[in-house]
């Protein structure tokens, strides 16, 4: 009885959760959609060197500015040959992370 009771707990919460995460990601969706382009001299100090720490030797090509709850910072930039994507935060902080991302967002 008591495996029961927990299965339909888990079930009850498992659903009462997934329409958050959704609409989490359509926000986040939202807020790209809603992005300003901005000139690559415009962007912050902290988002600059927060850039140049994660990633050595790259060279920023575009930005953009998303709004939301916090304002992030999508950067393009080519390292290595190859376009990329980055996005960070107004302290210079990584954003996110792709689970199978190794080091850099891969356009």
């Amino acid at each position: 009885m008591t495996s029961i009771l927990k299965s339909l707990l888990m079930a009850l919460l498992l659903a009462v959760s997934l329409p958050m995460v959704s609409m989490a990601e359509e926000a986040e969706k939202a807020a790209e959609k809603a992005a300003e382009k901005i000139e690559l001299t415009a962007l912050p100090a902290p988002v600059k060197d927060g850039f140049a720490k994660e990633v050595p030797g790259g060279v920023i090509t575009s930005a953009k500015k998303l709004g939301g709850e916090k304002v992030r910072y999508q950067l393009q930039y080519k390292l290595d040959g190859k376009e990329h994507q980055i996005t960070l935060g107004e302290d210079g902080a990584r954003t996110r992370k792709k689970k199978d991302d190794k080091g850099d967002e891969a356009k």
